[in-house]
Parts: C-alpha cells; sequence; structure tokens
C-alpha cells in the first residue's frame, strides 16, 4: 500500500497482522493489495470498500485488492442509545441527509454482539458517507465526522459500537472490575460468567460434535449410512453482563488504529452514583493498556435533563460522578442543558453534541492545525463554563468559572435562572444572579448569609448561563450535602420539574411535556392529612397527588384522562398499587380531593367521599418524604393546599391571598 510492503505468517489459527509505516494523511483513493502464497486461503467476501479477486493457481501468489482506501483520522464512538440513535433520527435529518455527500468520510457500523468470551471479528463493513448510507449510522457520530472533515480537509473514519439500554459493565474489559473497590467483588462474577460459558460451549457444542464424529466414523467403516449432525435445539445466552459487549463489539477491534473515542452513556447507572467516575476510569484504562499504552483522548457527553422515575438524585448523582471524570487524564465532556429535552431521556438535537465533542477533538488533538473554517483549531472554545470556586461574604455568593471565552452571558437574553442558595439550614431558595466578568453574584432575600450554591442542580432544569461561543454552564453545587433538594421555590412549595407560575394563590403547572411536582420540603413524619383543590385545564396526560414522596421512590392517587377519568394509588420505587377505580373527572372542573395517611393505609377523599383505600403490605415502604402535586403530560392548576398532622396541626398550607 502506498509503496510500501509489509510480510507476515499466519499463525495455527490464520490470524495475522503487519504494521504499516506511519504516513500522512491523504485524500486520494489507493489499491491496499493482500496476496497469500497459498491461493485457496485468499477470499474476497472480508473486510469493505470496492475489492476485486485476482486469480492464482497453487504455487502462484493470489490476493484481494481494495480500492479507494485512503489515510486519515479514525474515531471509535461508543455508548448507549443516544450514541446509538440514528442519524434519520435526529430533528435536523432533512438538512443533513441532504448534504451527506461526504466522499472522505467513511462509516462502520459493529453489529451488535454479546459475548462473555473475547471475539476475534466483528459484523460490519466500511462505506463511503452518502445520504444513502448515512441515515442508519449515529447521528452524534456523524456531526462529529462531518465536522472534524470539514475543519481539518482530510479524510475522517467513524466506527460505531454502540448499544442502546447498555450498562458500562458491559463495556469494561474482565481485568478492569478489579481496579476499584467499587467493583472488585464483581471481579470474581465476570471470571465466573465467562467459565460457565467456556463448559457450556463445551458440553452443548464440542462435546456433541466429537460424539457425532465418532459415531461417522464408526458408520463409516461399518458401511452403514452417516446421519447429518442435527442443529443444537438452544443456545447459550450472552446476555448484557459484564464484559459482554466489550468482549463482542470492541475486543475484535483492538489494536485498529484510531485517534481517539467519544462516548455518550451514562443513562443505565444511574444508581451507581460516584462509583461510575470509578468504573469510567477502569474501562478506559484497560482500554488503553490493550490499545499498547496510548493514553488516547476520550471525550463523553453530559447526561441530559430529564426525569427520572424511582428517584429524585440519581441523574443529579450520575452528573457528579461525569464531572469527576475530567481528572482522568486527556478527558472531556460536552454539557447539553440547554439542548434537552425534559420529557424524553432520547433529545433530537444530536448535532450540537456531535459538534460540541469536535470542539474538543479540534483543539486538543489538532492544536496546531489551520482550520479551513479559519484560526487554529488550540483558539476555539471547546467548553461552556465550569464552576471553578465560591466565595461567600455577607449575604452574597460569588461564583467564579473557567471556560468563560470572551465572557458570561445569558444564552437566551433572559435574566439568569435556575440559582439557588441555601444557608445553614439546608433549605434552598431562587437566586437573583448577575453576571460580573468571569463571576456571577447570587443573592437571594430569604437568605441572609448564604454558604451553599446551586445552578441547574434538579432533573429537569435547563440554566441559561453560557459563554460568548455560545456553550451551556455545566450544572454544580457548591455543597457536599447528601440528598437535599435544591429545586426552584415557590413559596413554602417548591418545583421539582416542569415550569409552573404562582397568582393569586393558584399554582399553575404550564407545561404539559414533562413529569412535574410541586412538592414541600418535609423530610420526615408519621400519620397525616393532605388536602387539595385542583383541576385539569389541558393535555392528555394524568394529574397527581403524591404523598410519601421518600428518597428512594412515592405513592402517588393519579387522575388518567382516558375519558371517564379512572383513578388509581401508584407506588413507584417500591410498595404495591391499587386497584384502578372510576371516578368520572372532568377536564376544566375544580374537586377537592383529600388523602388520609395512618401508617401503611391511605383513604382518598373526592369531594367529601370515600372513592378508594389501599392498604400497602410493605411495612417499611417509603416511611419519610413530603407531600405534592403535579401530572404528566397535562396542564393542571392547584390551589387551598393543606398538610395537617393527626392533632390537627397545620404544617404546610397555601390558601388564596
Amino acid at each position: 500500500f502506498a509503496g510500501q510492503k509489509k510480510t507476515a505468517t499466519a499463525d495455527k489459527s490464520g490470524k495475522w497482522m503487519v504494521r504499516l509505516d506511519v504516513m500522512k494523511a491523504s485524500n486520494d483513493g489507493r489499491a491496499l493489495v493482500v496476496r497469500s502464497s497459498i491461493p485457496e486461503l485468499v477470499s474476497g467476501e472480508q473486510g469493505g470498500g470496492d475489492r476485486s479477486q485476482e486469480a492464482g493457481v497453487r504455487g502462484q501468489e493470489a490476493g484481494v485488492t481494495f480500492t479507494n482506501v485512503v489515510v486519515g483520522e479514525v474515531w471509535l464512538c461508543s455508548g448507549q442509545s443516544n450514541m446509538e440513535w440514528r442519524l434519520n433520527q435526529c430533528e435536523s435529518k432533512t438538512e443533513a441527509l441532504a448534504r451527506a455527500d461526504y466522499p472522505l468520510i467513511r462509516l462502520f457500523g459493529v453489529a451488535r454482539k454479546a459475548s462473555p468470551l473475547p471475539l476475534r471479528d466483528v459484523n460490519g463493513t466500511w462505506e463511503v458517507c452518502s445520504p444513502d448510507t448515512a441515515g442508519a449510522f449515529s447521528g452524534v457520530g456523524f456531526f462529529f465526522g462531518e465536522r472534524l472533515n470539514k475543519d481539518l480537509d482530510m479524510p475522517v473514519g467513524l466506527i460505531a459500537s454502540s448499544w442502546g439500554g447498555s450498562g458500562i459493565r458491559a463495556w469494561m474489559p474482565p481485568e478492569s472490575f478489579s481496579m476499584f473497590k467499587y467493583t472488585e467483588e464483581e471481579a470474581d462474577l465476570a471470571a465466573k460468567t465467562a467459565a460457565e460459558y467456556r463448559d457450556a460451549l463445551k458440553k452443548m457444542d464440542v462435546d456433541v460434535h466429537r460424539k457425532w464424529a465418532d459415531e461417522a466414523e464408526a458408520a463409516l467403516v461399518a458401511g452403514r449410512e452417516v446421519l447429518p449432525l442435527q442443529p443444537l435445539k438452544k443456545t447459550v445466552p450472552a446476555g448484557k453482563q459484564q464484559s459482554s459487549m466489550f468482549n463482542g463489539m470492541i475486543a475484535p477491534l483492538i489494536p485498529y488504529a484510531m485517534r481517539g473515542v467519544i462516548w455518550y452513556q451514562g443513562e443505565s447507572n444511574g444508581a451507581d452514583g460516584m462509583g461510575y467516575r470509578d468504573m469510567t476510569e477502569a474501562m478506559l484504562t484497560a482500554w488503553r493498556t490493550r490499545w499498547g499504552d496510548e493514553a488516547f483522548p476520550f471525550y463523553y457527553v453530559q447526561i441530559c435533563t430529564f426525569f427520572w422515575y424511582g428517584t429524585d438524585y440519581h441523574l443529579l448523582d450520575m452528573w457528579e460522578a461525569q464531572t469527576a471524570c475530567l481528572k482522568i487524564p486527556n478527558t472531556g465532556m460536552v454539557g447539553t442543558s440547554d439542548i434537552s429535552q425534559p420529557w424524553t431521556w432520547h433529545p433530537r438535537n444530536k448535532c450540537d453534541v456531535g459538534n460540541r465533542l469536535a470542539l474538543w477533538a479540534l483543539a486538543k488533538d489538532y492544536p496546531s492545525t489551520q482550520l479551513r473554517t479559519g484560526g487554529k483549531a488550540a483558539d476555539l472554545v471547546y467548553s461552556g463554563p465550569m464552576y471553578k470556586s465560591v466565595k461567600f461574604s455577607g449575604n452574597k455568593a460569588i461564583v467564579t468559572f473557567d471556560h468563560t471565552a470572551k465572557g458570561l452571558k445569558s444564552l437566551d437574553g433572559k435574566p439568569l435562572t435556575n440559582f439557588m442558595l441555601s444557608g445553614k439550614d439546608k433549605v434552598f431558595h431562587n437566586a437573583e444572579a448577575k453576571i460580573d466578568g468571569a463571576q456571577v453574584i447570587l443573592t437571594a432575600k430569604e437568605v441572609s448569609r448564604p454558604v451553599a450554591a446551586r445552578c441547574g442542580w434538579v432533573q429537569t432544569s435547563e440554566p441559561n448561563l453560557g459563554n460568548s461561543a455560545g456553550l451551556p454552564v455545566i450544572n454544580f453545587r457548591t455543597d457536599d450535602w447528601k440528598h437535599v433538594f435544591s429545586a426552584p421555590r415557590l413559596g413554602p412549595w417548591y418545583a421539582n420539574g416542569g415550569e409552573w407560575s404562582m397568582e393569586n394563590g393558584i399554582y399553575t403547572q404550564v407545561d404539559d411535556l414533562t413529569h412535574s411536582k410541586l412538592v414541600t420540603g418535609i423530610r420526615a413524619w408519621s400519620n397525616y392529612t393532605f388536602e387539595v383543590e385542583l383541576r385539569k385545564t389541558g393535555g392528555m396526560g394524568s394529574v397527581k397527588v403524591y404523598y410519601r414522596m421518600a428518597e428512594h421512590g412515592f405513592y402517588a392517587f393519579g387522575v388518567d384522562w382516558d375519558g371517564n377519568g379512572e383513578a388509581v394509588i401508584k407506588a413507584v420505587g417500591g410498595g404495591t398499587t391499587s386497584t384502578p377505580v372510576d371516578c368520572g373527572f372532568e377536564t376544566g372542573k375544580w374537586y377537592k380531593v383529600k388523602v388520609v395517611v395512618k401508617d401503611n393505609m391511605a383513604e382518598v377523599f373526592l369531594d367529601g367521599k370515600s372513592i378508594l383505600t389501599h392498604t400497602d403490605k410493605k411495612t417499611d415502604a417509603h416511611k419519610t418524604g413530603g407531600v405534592g402535586v403535579g401530572g404528566m403530560k397535562c396542564k393542571a392548576q392547584f390551589r387551598n393546599m393543606k398538610l395537617t398532622d393527626e392533632s390537627g396541626k397545620v404544617l404546610r398550607e397555601l390558601v388564596p391571598e
């Protein structure tokens, strides 16, 4: 290839490898010829691209020729569904596919394959990027490669190896589990799984074939008919356990020459918290070691804002772990708080995600390159503002940021939102935020001496702080308090998701797209009564009255508008669910709802009439928590909310002025 000639001898299994000398990137499509001294071992069915098989006879060399081979930068695109998300599913698919005629971008999609043991090969073919081939490829990968190709003016190869719903453990090599205490107990499990798989294969495959061979040989000697080998009726499951996707979709790629990795994963690891940071470092360390001890770059995407069912903290814990991953050498993180769609964890805007990943790559890996779009790569702004430090002075919090470019700004031109302050009581309140150079000055009338500041520290928040390059702030907090709410507050209640307004004592759920909650700050209680007036004003979803909103779940009395208005008590994160009751709710009409909670029993009253009684069989289900209102994919209004204890003492109340 390109004037080079290398030779190698295949091992007993037929595997061989040659390394070409390093060469400069080239847009010229050239021929790569592979020849063997044994003609029957040459196949034109392997690999991808344009190829032709040369004729050969025994004793002469025969070969296969791959044409239109270019030399450039190769990046691996891996992770779960947001990386797997195809270009033809993205919001900008029409424009992207129309311009996707890029002869110098090459796409390779690794077929899904999970295996307890490392595989030697993957299913896939190199394809030239075109409107016909790009649509089925990773949207993030396409936009990343497009930006690199345009700015660097050189070929870009993209290898997409991802699997929706996969956890990081499936991508970790076996040896990585013993690198940190968080997963060291799983190292034995990974080894045990592989051993059991080998034993199962031997029993189901090797032994079956050996028995058939013995019987066939005996039949031939006796002159009897040789019966064909019957196909196996069952297979050995592979699953998504430890190392299964590394074995099936990454190991066969090693040591393919590549520049680095872009990674979009984490949605399936919310419960791991800071352990995710350790697993990321363990996985990356093992990948780098297997690729030849090269600390290749690893750029990843911050998980988008989204209401995560079952807990109020999984997403926040993931954000913290992902930020901590920046301490791993040669890594970078892309923010998504301004382009998320909080009602889904699959936001359709993959264009900005891919371009932002490309900014990290361009600035860090090609700094001296004169970009075709102008300027040097080293001068690019590649990150949104990141929290650096905070100083508390009197009633102010002065937050300093890195990556401010030519200055901080509001991305939508409106006052800064989603900043919060708290005093020693750990009760957060909305903060007024003003930009001062590389700093933001925070004050809150309810907090005279702040000790903690946060920005966007709630699942569905969309802060509007950014820098002059238009890149969003990375959500952060300055405290280390364990599981303390910090949602925007409205009086004694606060919104934990969705958009809310309050006027004349009426809370209005403005956003009908998210799972919205408006809850109290009470975190410990026993028996109580919660009263509220509510009405649905629009949308097709359900209005809910939450009670026992515990740290890892909640109960909700909900009314689903399916024509008749069916009510049911549902348990999320533990406990049991009641049988639905038709209560005939009507859109636009106010209803008085009262929930009486005593021990494990809850009774719901509608306009004074008992309609539903529910007793939970789990005695320890949701013993602590708060109460609240809200809904899923609907618009609703709430008023006259009141929470009283067993003695009748009012704990929280909201009445019209």
